[in-house]
């Protein structure tokens, strides 16, 4: 029996001294995906010009592009975070979607009356 008291503490410590590593090393072992920058991606950006030169009258879609263009140049200036910038743009398109969404759902609802 005196032999045991040793081995479970042994085992105790060890269990202990082991979770505090994992703990630690959390983050290695569950890396956290990095954010991509689309302003990086030239053909990215040449599709929105594009789409905007096919669509000049759609405010929405316009101010997104505009959006996008600036929050870019922000960005390759150093003056904003790429996170800054992703969440800008993502709380605008989410804003302009929503606007859509009720506007569509507006004309269906005048055309059913």
């Amino acid at each position: 029996m005196l032999t045991v008291a040793p081995m479970i503490t042994k085992i105790i410590l060890l269990f202990i001294l082991s979770f505090q590593a994992f703990a630690v090393g959390d983050e290695k072992i569950w890396p956290e995906e990095k954010p991509k920058n689309f302003c990086a991606d030239p053909e990215l950006a040449a599709k929105n010009e594009d789409l905007a030169r096919s669509n000049p009258t759609d405010e929405r879609l316009i101010k997104l592009v505009a959006l996008r263009v600036g929050l870019c140049g922000l960005l390759d200036k150093n003056v904003i975070t790429l996170e800054s910038a992703i969440d800008v743009f993502n709380a605008e398109k989410d804003s302009q979607v929503m606007k859509r969404l009720q506007e569509v759902q507006t004309r269906e609802h005048e055309i059913n009356l």
